[in-house]
C-alpha cells in the first residue's frame, strides 16, 4: 500500500513523505520524504521484462565461485546489498544448485533463505500468484532445472 502525507520534523520543516506498507504482512511500514526516495535504495516490483530477465538468470549458467567458503559468503552478501534482483537472483540460483551438489555453510544457508524470502515476495507480486510458496517452488524450478549448467 502507497499513501502520501504531510510530516513535520523535529527541525521543524515539513516535508511531503511517501509511506509504504508491506503488502502480504502489514507488519512493515516505512515513511521516506520524497526528496530522498531516490536516495534510499528503494525500487518499485520487477514487471514484465525484468521478470523474464531474473527467470533467464535463474535459468544461466553458475557463477564462478571461490572454493573458500568464506569468500562465497562475502561475495554473495555484497551482491545482496547491491539491491539488484539480477544480483540476488545470481546468489539464489547459485546457492540453490551448491546445496543441491555439496555442502554449504550454515552462513550460506542462512544466506539462501534470506535471499529466496526476498527473491519469491518479488516474484509472488510481480507474477500475481496465489502464495509466496508458489514463488519459491518457480524459483526453484527454473535454478535446478534439468537444463541448469553446472
Amino acid at each position: 500500500m502507497v499513501s502520501t502525507t504531510s510530516r513535520r520534523f523535529p527541525d521543524g520543516a515539513t516535508h511531503e513523505c511517501l509511506n509504504l506498507e508491506a503488502l502480504d504482512t502489514h507488519a512493515l511500514a516505512v515513511t521516506i520524504p520524497l526528496d530522498q526516495y531516490a536516495a534510499s535504495g528503494l525500487r518499485s516490483v520487477v514487471t514484465g521484462a525484468a521478470v523474464d530477465e531474473v527467470f533467464g538468470t535463474l535459468n544461466g549458467a553458475t557463477g564462478e565461485e571461490s572454493d573458500n567458503w568464506s569468500r562465497r559468503y562475502k561475495a554473495n552478501e555484497q551482491k545482496i546489498r547491491s539491491g539488484s534482483i539480477l544480483s540476488l537472483a545470481e546468489v539464489v540460483r547459485d546457492l540453490l544448485r551448491r546445496k543441491e551438489e555439496k555442502h554449504i555453510s550454515h552462513g550460506e544457508r542462512r544466506t539462501l533463505e534470506q535471499g529466496m524470502t526476498h527473491l519469491a515476495r518479488e516474484v509472488y507480486y510481480s507474477k500475481s500468484l496465489d502464495s509466496v510458496g508458489a514463488a519459491e517452488q518457480l524459483i526453484r524450478d527454473a535454478a535446478l532445472g534439468e537444463s541448469f549448467t553446472r
